[in-house]
């Protein structure tokens, strides 16, 4: 008995003994790729070659009891699959890692199948489970971003994998990555910053063979068909709004597509992997606002208006935003009230543009600016001689794009709204407002 206890006693100090940190792999000075954007990478402190059988029965084992049935990796063995070297990283056992908790956390597995039925899944030790993540568009790929639950100074992740006939059931695995989790905001910022061109699809638009005639670009400019070819109706775009970030064509290259922000489900698509917001609240938070946010960043509103206006340019186009609403959007149209759904539609705001002494008003024909936005090409305005269109970017955001008949051009746009505080508010119960001048110089 003695014996017995004593090789007991040594077991485990040979676990406390494996759980100290290993020397750091030295970085190669790369990054945690995301398309648009570069994390730091966060080393492994440590690494185990875990046998199947420990998971078997059961999810719940803990990390100590995991570790306990585990090979430690030496240092060499840690190094290859952090910097990555497929060759050596061939293991028919699951591989678990253990990393410093930076908070909100991203793992992503990069490696091959050894059999077209085996899958690949990330687990993340909660404090209760191995809590499982998986991309069912990408086996080859498995991006997980998660909150470490155990309130401890490590984090656990286990590379599993599954399903595999036999004698083709190994890991395969090309490289492993660890990094915080840089938030919603930086990634949006970042990508603004980088990508070439930024499209905004607003919800009405659920796939991209319904694409309106002209695309609200937040940076850049491209027409819809160069954008309906790049996606080719991919599905993870259908949801609700979504931002696309694009790197311009080099060369003969075509365009290139960094990511895909679906604003409804809060995640991050793109070769990366997929990449989800890791403390994301269904309930708590309207994806429809992002829109009406990303203006508000561009122009705040005045203390004494409810609405901002903007100019910007994008090749020989001007382009005019207008975002109605201080802290919340305001409806773009006359919302109905009825059972049947046929009252409201007419516009609740107007462009009044002046050129040397020639005045025109422009705004959405048809209920709710079906008939303008239906248009396959631009109007034209002969009075001050340029083609005009409107683009509807979501709730409280619209836009007017003016292209020149000839260059230079100078102009002068202000907006005429009427913000309603309510859904059951009627125009003629609102007060109206009329934003300032902006210039809008073509040259």
């Amino acid at each position: 008995m003695k014996h017995s206890m004593s090789r007991i006693a040594m077991k485990f100090a040979a676990v406390a003994v494996s759980m100290l940190p290993l020397p750091a792999p030295t970085p190669r000075g790369d990054t945690f790729e995301l398309g648009i954007f570069q994390a730091e990478l966060v080393p492994p402190t440590a690494g185990y070659f875990v046998p199947p059988g420990v998971l078997r029965d059961s999810f719940s084992v803990s990390p100590e009891s995991v570790i306990a049935a585990a090979r430690p990796m030496t240092a060499d063995e840690l190094r290859r699959f952090v910097h990555g070297d497929p060759e050596a990283t061939v293991t028919s056992e699951h591989a678990l890692f253990v990393y410093p908790n930076v908070g909100d956390c991203m793992f992503r597995w990069r490696g091959a199948l050894d059999c077209a039925q085996q899958r690949v899944i990330v687990r993340v030790w909660n404090g209760k489970t191995w809590n499982p993540y998986l991309e069912p568009t990408n086996a080859t790929v498995q991006l997980a971003t998660f909150v470490d639950a155990s309130s401890t100074d490590s984090v656990f992740v286990l590379v599993q994998q599954y399903n595999g006939t036999r004698d083709h059931d190994r890991l395969l695995t090309e490289r492993i990555e660890f990094a915080r989790y840089p938030g919603r905001q930086s990634l949006i910022d970042a990508g603004l910053a980088h990508a070439d061109v930024v499209v905004h699809l607003d919800p009405g638009r659920r796939s991209s063979n319904e694409l309106p005639p002209i695309l609200d670009c937040l940076k850049g400019w491209m027409e819809p068909e160069s954008l309906r070819v790049l996606l080719a109706d991919d599905p993870r775009i259908r949801s609700g709004p979504a931002l696309v970030f694009l790197r311009s064509a080099q060369g003969e290259r075509p365009l290139e597509l960094l990511a895909v922000f679906d604003a409804t489900q809060r995640k991050w698509f793109g070769p990366h992997g997929t990449l989800e917001e890791p403390t994301f609240d269904s309930a708590s938070e309207d994806p429809h606002d992002l829109r009406f946010a990303l203006a508000r960043r561009t122009a705040a509103a005045a203390e004494d208006r409810e609405s901002t206006l903007t100019f910007d340019r994008a090749g020989n186009l001007g382009i005019v935003e207008l975002a109605i609403g201080r802290t919340e959007p305001c409806a773009l149209f006359v919302p109905s009230i009825t059972r049947s759904g046929r009252d409201g539609g007419d516009p609740l705001f107007r462009f009044e543009v002046r050129r040397d002494d020639d005045v025109v008003i422009l705004e959405p024909e048809g209920r709710f600016g079906a008939d303008s936005l239906r248009r396959r090409g631009l109007a034209t305005c002969a009075e001050l001689g340029f083609d005009y269109g409107f683009v509807l970017c979501g709730t409280g955001v619209v836009k007017l794009v003016i292209r020149p008949h000839a260059i230079p051009f100078d102009a002068e746009v202000r907006a005429v709204v009427t913000p309603l505080a309510g859904r059951f508010e009627r125009p003629k119960d609102a007060a109206t407002e009329t934003t300032p001048y902006v210039p809008v110089n073509l040259e």
